[in-house]
C-alpha cells in the first residue's frame, strides 16, 4: 500500500494546474526584485535613484506568486508585489508591479490583495489615484469592483509634465 502524496502535489500525468497565491512579505530583496527590474522600473519611478520602499509595520507588502502544480510538485513563481500604504486608521492606498513575463495577471493579484487586506488588516476602505492617462491600471481597479469617486486635475507629475488623476475607491462589505 503506497503512501498518500502530500497536499502540494498531484499525480503523475496530470496536466499542470496553476492559480495566483498572496502572501505577505517583510523581506525588501522581494520588493526590489519586482521594482527595479528593467521591465518594470520605468513604469513606476522617474530618474536613476533606487526605487524607495519605506518600511514600516503599517505598509502591507504582498508578494503575488503562481503556484504551478505539475509533475508531482509545486513550483512557487514570484510574478509581482503589491504595496498598501496607509492613508489613515481606515484606508490604505494601492500600488501594484507585475514582471513583464507576467503580465495579465494583474487584475487577479489586485483583486485577491484586495480581499487579502479586507480580510486580514484593519482597512475599511482601499483607495487608488491612477493618472487618466494610464487606462489599463484604471480598467484593472474597475474590474476589481472599484467605482470612481472624483477627480483631481494636475495633481500627478510624470516626466517633467502635470497629469490628471481619478480617485477610485472599493469599500469592505459589512459583516
Amino acid at each position: 500500500m503506497g503512501h498518500p502524496l502530500p497536499a502540494n502535489v498531484i499525480e503523475p500525468g496530470e496536466q499542470p494546474v496553476e492559480h495566483i497565491a498572496i502572501e505577505r512579505t517583510a523581506d525588501p530583496t522581494v520588493v526590489r526584485q519586482v521594482v527595479e527590474h528593467p521591465g518594470v522600473r520605468p513604469h513606476i519611478h522617474e530618474g536613476e535613484t533606487a526605487v524607495p520602499i519605506p518600511v514600516h509595520e503599517s505598509i502591507y507588502y504582498l508578494a503575488a506568486k503562481v503556484q504551478r502544480y505539475s509533475e508531482g510538485a509545486v513550483e512557487d513563481v514570484l510574478i509581482g508585489v503589491m504595496a498598501f500604504l496607509p492613508v489613515n486608521g481606515a484606508a490604505w492606498n494601492p500600488h501594484i508591479a507585475i514582471l513583464p513575463a507576467h503580465r495579465g495577471t494583474g487584475t487577479e493579484a489586485m483583486r485577491l490583495g484586495v480581499a487579502w487586506m479586507f480580510e486580514n488588516t484593519p482597512c475599511e476602505k482601499i483607495v487608488a489615484h491612477p493618472p487618466v492617462f494610464n487606462t489599463a491600471m484604471v480598467r484593472v481597479f474597475e474590474k476589481c469592483g472599484f467605482r470612481r469617486e472624483g477627480y483631481s486635475p494636475r495633481s500627478f507629475r510624470w516626466h517633467g509634465e502635470l497629469h490628471d488623476r481619478f480617485l477610485m475607491g472599493i469599500e469592505k462589505e459589512p459583516s
